[in-house]
């Protein structure tokens, strides 16, 4: 709701310092929001001579102001003229203005720098809302800056009553007479303010001055908490157990908030410890108070779980065997970027962590450190990737493969980029057949953001970034399966590696081993006569079901000519089966699709390479050039295009699996010979896409014989030929042909 003296305010911004330059123009929407705050703190800094405007109130702000003293109804001596009483109205109009958008009465609507007792009432409403000396009438510099921002200080819907009370307490206390501690809000919500305020008055309880406290969790403040604030049932006297309490509420656990340790804030400490798996001592020991301050806990409490770039063998298994580590976090893929970083789950890798006793967990990472990775779409894409790579190396349905978010994603970076993300990454993973589990790597904050909307089942915190705002502020997600805490070098020599430390709560147990398909590693045979009819008509039942009607009347070939034709190739399809040790169903899957789908817009592309390449030559037959010149188009039977055909060809010379020369394909001369080739001698194009199907099996990380494939890998392995989305389609079209093979085969 727009209120008046809010566009009052962002009216008179606009134009009482347009001439000011650094100090934007707002938007007139009467609407508080940082936008108008920071135009007001840039305002302000003006107004105190300060030359490098900012949005930020920082040191120099605050020392101005110091050097400028409190700002009330005392007007300085002297004519209305005198630059002091200019500078001072103009101050006065600053206060009401951030009065206003705070939603307190500064002058009943008027932006004039007359200090009224309206005026008056107006701060002495806010002080006592602050819970800070309501005998002091004044804008001290701590009060300026906390109106400065968009902090509440009155109950706001969905508060805690019990955490305001903290709130106004810690306020009282500590903001009058401590120099570091700043306004806090009073709005009842747990955040990253009211942590900063919480580590200052651990801090001052455990005797630091004002020199020596800094809000950090450093050494000091660990000594202190082990030497003074080890409490139990009895304990009393002292506000270090009020400030323990008030860390268990915070972090959502309810217990009494006095000065007296009791029977029941020890059985409520008792389940805070349970839950971050930490000895049950019922005491406000180092552990627990660590647990409850900062993202880490304790660094140096022990880990049976951890996560790694590198690849585990068997000697670095028996390293992280022997230091107590039971489960290993391992990457699915590399990263989409040019010279990634060579993290993923390497060939055979998986059975050393198995030898050893040791359980793994999916991680998945191919982006992610800034928004402009997540989108909806991004997500999409994420998700089929990441079943295929994990069916790839056979993990068993139910598996959970943890989709990272590793930046400090901001609260509306969360909502506006995370969440769309991962409503692609879960209908990614169910447009798949709902195999696995969506779990998320993140920030606090981010974790519970996207749990909660119920895109992702558990939580792989990335506690270890302590400066995230994400963990600053927010409790441990009720969901949380690992926990990551510290990056150390375990081991040496063959058994060295350098790991994250995370500490597990039980919730995923890992997986101890995969699962992948070594029957039937026969090879294939030509199809028995007998079983020509019943294939030719599920075959063209089968593909008929899977086209669109958009795809039928685009079609150039009909349905039943692609099948005819597949099966009077039977004879060479089985017998490149046979060379390149691959299922014919693969190959037939491709033919029978690609045939099936060929469209008068594909002769069209292919028409527009022929003329390109005939214009690129110098040849002119009467009719114009193309107005795009294009050098490439999916051809020939198995519609491959002619780079891609030369991927293929490459990677076969070097697997001893093709004997054409190499060639590049931004050579437009080997291009256009291949695409030639592709598109006028089908059994050499039925080739290259049975080889092409090979490589992309072993791009997509599919272990073991590609005739002994696994059924969740036959996705993969397809997918592999085409963008996201093809191999669940084209994987049904494999099991009618398959089942056919297979029979012949025995």
């Amino acid at each position: 709701m727009s209120d008046p003296w809010v566009t009052n305010v962002q009216t008179w911004i606009n134009t009482a310092y347009a001439h000011v330059s650094g100090v934007p123009t707002v938007t007139v929407n009467g609407k508080t929001g940082w936008p108008t705050m920071y135009a007001l703190t840039r305002a302000l800094q003006h107004e105190l001579g300060i030359t490098a405007l900012s949005d930020t109130f920082g040191e120099g702000t605050y020392a101005a102001l110091l050097a400028y003293g409190n700002i009330s109804g005392i007007v300085p001596p002297g004519p209305a003229t005198l630059p002091a009483v200019l500078k001072y109205r103009r101050l006065v109009k600053l206060v009401q203005a951030a009065m206003y958008c705070k939603g307190y009465n500064g002058g009943n609507g008027e932006i004039d720098g007359i200090w009224s007792t309206t005026t008056t009432a107006g701060i002495t409403a806010l002080r006592g809302d602050m819970a800070v000396s309501t005998t002091n009438k004044t804008v001290s510099p701590k009060i300026f800056k906390a109106l400065l921002n968009m902090d509440a200080y009155v109950l706001v819907d969905g508060g805690s009553s019990t955490i305001r009370a903290i709130q106004r307490e810690l306020n009282t206390k500590y903001a009058g007479n401590r120099k570091e501690f700043y306004i806090i809000p009073t709005d009842g919500f747990y955040s990253r303010d009211v942590q900063r305020g919480m580590m200052y008055a651990i801090q001052y309880e455990l005797g630091m001055n004002d020199n020596v406290a800094n809000g950090n969790f450093g050494p000091g403040t660990r000594t202190g908490l082990t030497e003074q604030a080890d409490f139990g049932v009895g304990s009393t006297g002292s506000f270090l157990i009020k400030l323990y309490q008030a860390a268990l509420i915070f972090n959502g656990f309810t217990t009494a908030y006095t000065a007296t340790f009791t029977a029941n804030t020890a059985g409520v400490t008792r389940e805070f410890q349970a839950f971050c798996k930490l000895s049950t001592t019922g005491r406000s020991d180092f552990r627990t108070w660590a647990s409850l301050l900062v993202s880490t806990g304790d660094t140096t409490r022990p880990g049976t779980a951890c996560d790694t770039i590198r690849e585990i063998t068997p000697a670095r298994a028996a390293t992280l065997k022997s230091a107590g580590y039971t489960t290993i976090g391992r990457y699915l893929t590399n990263t989409r970027v040019t010279d990634p970083l060579d993290k993923n789950i390497k060939p055979g890798e998986l059975q050393a962590i198995f030898n050893a006793g040791l359980k793994v967990f999916p991680i998945f990472q191919e982006g992610g450190t800034g928004t402009s990775y997540f989108s909806y779409e991004n997500g999409e894409i994420a998700g089929y990737r990441a079943h295929e790579a994990a069916a790839s190396y056979g993990f068993k349905t139910g598996t959970t493969i943890y989709f990272a978010v590793d930046f400090d994603a901001m609260q509306d970076e969360v909502l506006e980029h995370v969440v769309p993300y991962f409503e692609g990454v879960k209908w990614g993973i169910e447009n798949y057949g709902s195999k696995y589990r969506v779990g998320i790597y993140g920030s606090r904050n981010t974790c519970i953001q996207v749990s909660e909307r119920g895109l992702a089942e558990f939580s792989f915190v990335s506690g270890m970034s302590t400066g995230f705002s994400g963990n600053l502020g927010y409790p441990l997600p009720s969901n949380w399966a690992f926990d990551q805490i510290l990056e150390y070098e375990v081991g040496e020599g063959l058994g060295w590696v350098n790991i994250d430390k995370n500490i597990q709560s039980g919730r995923d147990q890992g997986q101890s081993s995969v699962t992948v398909n070594t029957a039937d590693a026969k090879l294939d045979v030509q199809l028995k006569p007998e079983l020509k009819a019943g294939m030719r008509a599920d075959l063209v039942g089968q593909l008929a079901a899977e086209l669109s009607p958009l795809q039928v009347a685009g079609a150039v070939r009909p349905i039943h000519v692609v099948v005819e034709h597949l099966l009077s190739a039977d004879a060479l399809i089985t017998n490149l089966s046979r060379e390149f040790k691959i299922r014919k169903s693969f190959i037939q899957t491709v033919f029978a699709w690609e045939g099936v789908c060929t469209n008068w817009g594909d002769i069209l592309a292919d028409t527009i390479v022929m003329r390109s390449n005939l214009f690129r030559h110098g040849g002119n037959d009467g009719t114009p050039p193309p107005p795009v010149p294009a050098y490439d188009s999916s051809t020939g039977l198995c519609q491959i295009f002619a780079k891609r055909a030369i991927e293929a060809s490459n990677w076969g010379r070097l697997h001893g699996l093709s004997t054409e020369p190499s060639r590049s394909f931004v050579n437009l001369d080997h291009l256009e010979l291949v695409w030639n080739r592709l598109g006028t001698e089908n059994s050499w194009n039925i080739r290259m896409a049975a080889l092409a199907l090979v490589q992309g099996a072993a791009f997509k990380q599919v272990q073991g014989s590609l005739l002994a494939i696994h059924p969740d890998q036959v996705e993969v392995v397809l997918a592999s030929y085409n963008d996201g989305g093809y191999g669940v389609k084209t994987a049904r079209i494999y099991n009618v042909l398959e089942a056919y093979n297979k029979a012949s085969r025995a």
